[in-house]
């Protein structure tokens, strides 16, 4: 017979040699397994930290902003995603109370005309948001939102009511400080599975 293409031991205990190397091999996966998988929570969470989406697929007159307004907590960090035909509308940021109302677009403090827009809510306080199109603003296109800073939770009703109609949606992740709190944690324990 030729040689063994397996690794023989002419003495049983020889095999025991080799055990520290094994189980340092074993080690430096396990260990590698699990700083990859820490990162990658850590990562996730880390992305995850933008606050909530409130998504508006029914940027049309006649629409009821107002219920869809009032059944949100709208916080600095949250970001509205506005999806419409760009051939007949646009979302226009107004600056006042008084521009919203009397749908006035000579204080515009933005404008956006993609048909797929998104609005980052990064200053505590009232936003206004009418359609620019003729006409669609006095048609009931346009709602107020009240944001707050993330550890303040309140609900407050929209200054107005158009009329109803299909509804709209939000896709909420998890709070700031809660993820926070998560990527906290998983930084703490990271290294006593490192020992």
């Amino acid at each position: 017979m030729g040689p063994s293409k397996f690794l023989t031991f002419s003495n049983p205990f020889d095999s025991f040699r080799l055990c520290p190397l094994v189980l340092r091999i074993k080690m430096a996966i396990t260990k590698n397994a699990i700083i990859s998988f820490f990162m990658l929570v850590t990562v996730s969470l880390f992305v995850g930290c933008v606050g909530t989406t409130h998504k508006i697929e029914g940027w049309a007159p006649g629409v009821d902003y107002y219920t869809w307004v009032t059944s949100r907590h709208f916080q600095v960090g949250d970001s509205l995603v506005f999806e419409y035909n760009k051939d007949f509308h646009d979302v226009t940021e107004v600056a006042s109370p008084l521009a919203f109302e009397f749908c006035d677009l000579s204080s515009t403090i933005a404008r956006y005309k993609t048909g797929y827009d998104v609005v980052n809510l990064t200053r505590p306080g009232r936003y206004y948001f009418v359609c620019g199109a003729p006409g669609h603003c006095q048609a009931g296109q346009r709602f107020d939102i009240l944001v707050t800073s993330p550890q303040v939770v309140e609900k407050s009703p929209s200054s107005f009511s158009p009329s109803p109609s299909a509804p709209l949606h939000s896709a909420a992740s998890s709070s700031l400080f809660s993820r926070l709190g998560l990527i906290f944690l998983f930084l703490v324990l990271l290294p006593l599975f490192l020992v």
